[in-house]
């Protein structure tokens, strides 16, 4: 029973992490309250800086111990035109003392590139 309360804890702490990110400014002091993987925090920076205040949303969870696998959606504006773009990625991480220690990170680049060439009218292919 411990481990079943343990799963559905950390089920619930990742969909709070999720909610309280999503749509506001991530500062690395905001996300060290929730994240100990610095990689993990660089990634979110990154992206907040190409998609100001972007939106968490899970589309799937899945938990295994302290083991989860997010199937999500970041969505928001490209800082560069303004105009709306939406990330599809898969979020693996382990958590220990309510805080992710680690994490590995899947994002359909492919979309991700489309929709950038479609929005700046810029081709990010390589020219021979």
């Amino acid at each position: 029973m411990a481990m079943k309360k343990k799963m559905e804890q950390n089920r619930e702490y990742i969909l709070d992490f999720f909610f309280n990110i999503s749509g506001k400014e991530k500062t690395r002091r905001q996300l060290s309250a929730y994240i100990i993987d610095p990689v993990l925090i660089n990634t979110l920076c990154t992206i907040e800086g190409y998609m100001p205040q972007f939106q968490l949303l899970p589309d799937e969870i899945m938990v295994e111990n302290n083991r989860i696998i997010v199937q999500a959606r970041a969505i928001g504006f490209l800082a560069e035109t303004g105009k709306p773009i939406a990330i599809p990625f898969v979020l693996g991480c382990r958590i220990e003392g309510s805080k992710i220690i680690n994490h590995w990170f899947l994002a359909d680049e492919l979309s991700l590139m489309q929709q950038i060439t479609q929005l700046t009218g810029q081709n990010h292919q390589k020219t021979k």
